[in-house]
């Protein structure tokens, strides 16, 4: 009697499940319930975001195990419901207990604010007469560095750097952030200097790229600060080089909060000439970093005061 409801028992549950990867595969997530109920509900989540995939997905589940269903194909447009980070991996949460890998998908980009513009669309012969904007509370777009929107206000001198969405990684293989909106077109006749910057703001969440992140936050002469350092993620980073060099302006740095897994884990993490040529710093908090074990330091502090650098582990 037992065995016969325990193998019913198994064969409703997959049912179930494969009668939500069916639905998934088709937009929506079909639930079949028992045969007691004989009936079907469906379920859709309200804040599911839109994701294309850059290369064939394989499903997981909520511990990271490769299930035994049909991978999709690149270019397949799914739901995200959400984020996970299964042993250190982040993956896209696409069902109930059903993930694919993060890396593999890209959202699709929002719209921007009203009131940013597209530097692109600013185009025009340098002949016309600069127009003054630097009491103006507008946006311009300045580029993108990896899956985030650099835009910048000139009334304020602050580049924002927001992600697009859940998908949020901050990084580019081959420039920092200062090569990257160099030259960018603001109004008509003028472009975006990088020592006119003083400000840098970090409006979203993000993640440092693994391997990628170095130069990011580099070479602002007039730079004085960045806020919302809280709200980025280092636990996979594996190259810090450079992250903050040549900015001699730079004042104060508080990089406590960070998660630095791979840096106090792996052996093929590299710091070196992080914060060279800060001599401005007047506060370093590197509380809870530890550096100790790390091959490949050179250059890391050069030009910067000793005595203001705080918690670290060496």
């Amino acid at each position: 009697m037992n065995s016969n409801y325990n193998k019913k028992h198994q064969l409703s549950r997959k049912l179930i499940l494969n009668a939500t990867i069916l639905g998934l595969l088709g937009g929506t997530a079909l639930t079949i319930l028992p045969k007691q109920s004989q009936s079907i509900q469906t379920v859709q989540a309200a804040s599911a975001k839109k994701a294309k995939l850059t290369k064939k997905a394989y499903i997981y589940n909520k511990k990271g195990h490769r299930l035994e269903l049909k991978a999709y194909k690149k270019d397949k447009r799914v739901k995200v419901y959400g984020t996970k980070y299964i042993k250190h991996r982040k993956y896209y949460r696409i069902g109930s207990g059903l993930y694919i890998v993060a890396a593999n998908a890209k959202f699709i980009k929002s719209k921007l604010p009203n009131n940013v513009s597209n530097s692109k669309d600013n185009n025009s012969s340098t002949s016309k007469p600069v127009e003054d904007d630097s009491s103006s509370s507008k946006l311009y777009k300045v580029g993108e560095f990896g899956d985030c929107n650099l835009t910048y206000s000139p009334a304020t001198r602050t580049v924002h750097i927001s992600a697009y969405g859940e998908n949020n990684t901050l990084g580019d293989y081959n420039d920092g952030i200062a090569e990257k909106i160099n030259g960018a077109k603001l109004n008509r006749g003028r472009s975006l200097a990088i020592s006119e910057v003083e400000h840098i703001s970090i409006d979203t969440n993000v993640s440092l790229s693994v391997d990628y992140a170095g130069s990011t936050f580099a070479n602002f002469a007039n730079l004085r600060d960045i806020t919302g350092l809280e709200r980025v993620y280092a636990g996979q980073c594996k190259n810090f080089d450079e992250l903050f060099a040549n900015d001699p302006k730079l004042e104060k740095l508080d990089l406590s909060s960070w998660d630095l897994y791979a840096l106090e884990h792996e052996d093929d993490v590299t710091t070196s000439n992080m914060f060279f040529g800060d001599s401005g710093l007047i506060e370093l908090n590197l509380n809870g970093w530890d550096i100790s074990n790390l091959s490949d330091t050179k250059g890391m502090f050069d030009g910067v005061n000793p005595s203001i650098i705080k918690g670290l582990i060496r």
